[in-house]
């Protein structure tokens, strides 16, 4: 059984899913589509986990150090497509219960399937959670424009992004005598 090897072909990552016969349901992992059957595996060249990891930039997380937030989060996305994985090599009854889900939890179809082969291609729950965005430091520009905006445009008098635009260059960027400073 080859279950769960990454085999590569002209640069698309596959993941072996099951086999049976003298067929192999795979995954794309690149392109993260739903798993399909497809009949030799001839032309494929076996890589380590590793190179799947380097070419997505998606790395598996140590659940050891996650908050139980976290592990909520994570549980509960992994919770709305788990019943799937039984039969995810039967298509029509794998679209009934994605389906019969996205009711159930009022969640779009595209969402369980987008984290069902999230969860496929990696084989590890920690690739739920969101990434974590760094803070970037704003521009003078950008604090300006912020502080206008809250000063001007989110008040009751309502004006216009234009008018809190000039206003924002009387203020921040402009001498005493009206003119723009060098």
């Amino acid at each position: 059984m080859q279950n769960n090897l990454i085999k590569i072909q002209d640069g698309t990552i596959y993941r072996i899913l099951q086999e049976r016969d003298s067929e192999w349901l795979v995954i794309d992992c690149i392109k993260r589509t739903m798993p399909k059957w497809i009949e030799s595996l001839a032309e494929f060249e076996s890589v380590p986990e590793s190179v799947l990891w380097v070419t997505t930039g998606i790395y598996p997380t140590d659940t050891n150090t996650l908050s139980t937030k976290e592990k909520k989060y994570m549980n509960e996305h992994y919770s709305l497509f788990a019943s799937v994985l039984g039969v995810i090599d039967d298509e029509k009854t794998r679209s009934y219960i994605i389906r019969e889900i996205a009711e159930l939890y009022k969640v779009t179809k595209q969402t369980i399937r987008n984290n069902l082969c999230l969860y496929l291609v990696y084989q590890d729950i920690t690739v739920l959670l969101p990434h974590k965005k760094e803070k970037r430091n704003l521009t003078n520009d950008e604090k300006n424009m912020r502080w206008a905006l809250n000063k001007y445009y989110y008040t009751t008098k309502k004006h216009s992004i234009s008018d809190v635009y000039t206003m924002m260059l009387k203020e921040k960027y402009c001498d005493e005598t009206g003119h723009l400073k060098e």
